[in-house]
């Protein structure tokens, strides 16, 4: 029995297409685009409550990057869709760049079917648990643990905040990888520089506010706050 959700696929290599079909068609009602020209057409005509769930797409397409092509206004004012990029590109930088943009979760070229079943299930998931919007993206939890003296919050992802929440209750602010992936990602398998990414855009985010992310080596860090 094929489930209501719904899930767009920008893919143009047809033998992706027969994967997909083979591992999400019995489970979700697929539509697919070979180019971003189609994709944009169908975001200006479908009404709100036919869009889909989740959006899956190839990084590059023959008309251009979909990365890129999220950015125009027209686009952004409709686009609110969570999406999944699929990529052959084993790079950090694109990495880096997809979770800058917004992307889920980052898949490579060849996958497993677990990994995609996995992944497509927990992003819907996600996005049906997922709390209203509120000014404050850090939410009560962190505020009441950073002293009024810290500088502007800036703004956090979801994933991002996961991580600093965990930082904050650990013992001595300390962490390893382990813990982190474990305790953000449970059992999903994550693409081994998908932490350092994130961690590298927290670090980033939070300088501003008198803290630090600081490497220990073997795999383990720990957040230093200012006095």
């Amino acid at each position: 029995m094929i489930a209501e959700k719904r899930i767009w696929i920008l893919e143009d290599d047809p033998g992706v297409k027969f994967v997909y079909d083979e591992i999400l068609g019995i489970r979700y009602k697929l539509l697919y685009f070979t180019a971003l020209a189609e994709f944009r057409n169908a975001l200006l005509e479908s009404p709100a409550a036919d869009r889909p769930e989740l959006v899956i797409a190839d990084i590059t397409l023959p008309d251009g990057c979909f990365l890129h092509f999220l950015s125009s206004e027209e686009v952004t004012r409709l686009f609110e869709t969570p999406f999944i990029i699929i990529s052959s590109m084993d790079d950090v930088d694109a990495l880096r760049f997809c979770f800058e943009e917004g992307a889920l979760d980052y898949i490579i070229k060849p996958f497993q079917k677990s990994e995609l079943i996995v992944k497509v299930e927990r992003a819907l998931k996600r996005n049906a648990a997922e709390p209203p919007i509120v000014e404050d993206p850090w939410g009560d939890r962190i505020l009441e643990k950073l002293p009024a003296t810290y500088g502007k919050v800036p703004h956090l992802t979801l994933k991002e905040h996961e991580i600093l929440s965990l930082f904050l209750e650990a013992k001595d602010y300390t962490l390893s990888r382990h813990e982190i992936v474990k305790r953000v990602w449970g059992n999903v398998k994550v693409y081994p520089k998908t932490l350092d990414v994130h961690l590298y855009n927290l670090r980033r985010k939070i300088h501003e506010t008198g803290m630090k992310i600081k490497a220990n080596g073997l795999g383990r860090w720990t957040l230093i706050k200012k006095a």
